[in-house]
């Protein structure tokens, strides 16, 4: 089903391509109040237009998809929040408000991930006031629509990968949510996880503390295996739900038009050329707000992302896996794997002692993850760890 075109308050058009009006600024508030709410926004149109979710394992093509679809005239997606995880800290499993709402205000306005959005934490409160209330929804839903503001957009998305953890929260929130899930080869992503710093500060022994069994590949590869198997095998199984719609990387770079002119009809929206021709202008998260070790990384991956469209990584994966490595994703995500066309290069027999060793190095890193936090434990029941007087 098809959401109705977007409005922000201007005449009707034919379809939100048309360039939307400048936003008008608020009467600057009085002592101690919060910005007017009085701007037109694009969640004065929430009930029309639920918010939509990008998601998938991560180095799926997540980021391409987000950036062909903020390049649509009516559609904004901001850099990764991950706000639906981080909102656990305050309570969000049993309530839906924090407790002690000026803490989780300040906590969240201090986030690099907040800062990215560029947005004005008075104007977030307004929105909120305004639409859903000082809730863990409403405050997530007003990011949304201030993002949505400064971009001059009409509708919001969000692309975080691992948000599809989240999916009950996201559907008891906004019954009708799409969720665009990206799909893609896990030998693909585990290559390209592999070369990114969260893996490679480990493999290099630079994080202090860095458990044993994670300075070695073939725990990674393991790991993020079993993370691919649990999203496609479980969380984004196939499914007839409506409010789902599946990209497969590999089809979307090999005909990067007709299949992301599938997502936005999907969303409701018409296929525009920019979408494929114009994402250059698209902003990311700010390289320089993060540690230095990450910031070469990230500048190189907002570069890709908005390079044209290419088939060219699709097989890079076969120089940069050794056949060990394939045949441990091989044996923990095979069956998954030809359920969706990916055609495993090892028979089920080949693949059982790689599984074992990959496996075995999860049950190692569990296990000393597990004796250290009983040591950590023994230490503070004795008062090993209280700080010595002066």
């Amino acid at each position: 089903m098809g959401y109705p075109i977007c409005t922000l308050g201007v005449p009707a058009m034919d379809h939100c391509a048309q360039t939307l009006p400048d936003l008008p600024e608020s009467p600057p508030p009085e002592p101690g109040r919060l910005a007017s709410p009085n701007r037109t926004s694009p969640m004065d149109n929430a009930p029309d237009h639920p918010p939509f979710f990008i998601v998938g394992h991560g180095r799926s093509g997540t980021t391409l998809v987000r950036t062909m679809l903020a390049a649509h005239s009516c559609l904004a997606v901001p850099p990764e929040t991950h706000y639906l995880k981080w909102i656990d800290a305050f309570g969000a499993k049993q309530t839906e408000s924090p407790a002690d709402f000026d803490s989780f205000w300040t906590e969240l306005c201090q986030r690099v991930q907040f800062r990215d959005l560029g947005v004005d934490p008075e104007r977030v409160l307004a929105l909120a006031d305004a639409t859903g209330g000082r809730t863990f929804r409403g405050i997530f839903e007003a990011m949304l629509g201030a993002y949505a503001e400064t971009e001059h957009k009409a509708r919001a998305g969000e692309k975080t990968p691992g948000h599809y953890f989240y999916l009950d929260r996201i559907f008891r929130w906004w019954p009708d949510a799409r969720i665009i899930v990206v799909r893609r080869d896990p030998r693909a992503t585990i290559a390209s996880h592999l070369k990114a710093p969260w893996v490679t500060q480990q493999l290099a022994q630079r994080e202090p503390g860095t458990p044993l069994m994670q300075r070695y590949r073939l725990y990674h590869v393991a790991h993020h295996a079993k993370l691919w198997e649990r999203a496609y095998g479980r969380y984004l199984a196939p499914t007839d739900d409506p409010r789902f719609h599946v990209v497969s990387y590999e089809d979307l770079v090999a005909e990067p038009a007709a299949r992301i002119a599938e997502v936005a009809s999907f969303l409701g929206e018409p296929f525009e050329p920019g979408m494929v021709e114009r994402r250059e202008a698209l902003g990311g998260a700010a390289p320089e707000t993060r540690r230095p070790e990450w910031q070469g990384w990230m500048r190189e991956h907002e570069e890709r992302s908005r390079a044209a469209v290419s088939t060219e990584s699709l097989n890079k994966w076969r120089s940069a896996l050794s056949p060990r490595e394939i045949s441990v994703i091989e044996a923990i995500c095979g069956r998954t794997m030809e359920r969706f066309g990916y055609t495993p290069d090892n028979p089920p027999l080949r693949r059982v002692y790689p599984g074992l060793l990959g496996l075995g190095a999860l049950r190692a890193s569990g296990l000393q993850r597990r004796t250290r936090g009983g040591v950590a434990w023994l230490r503070r029941r004795l008062g090993l760890d209280q700080p010595h007087a002066s």
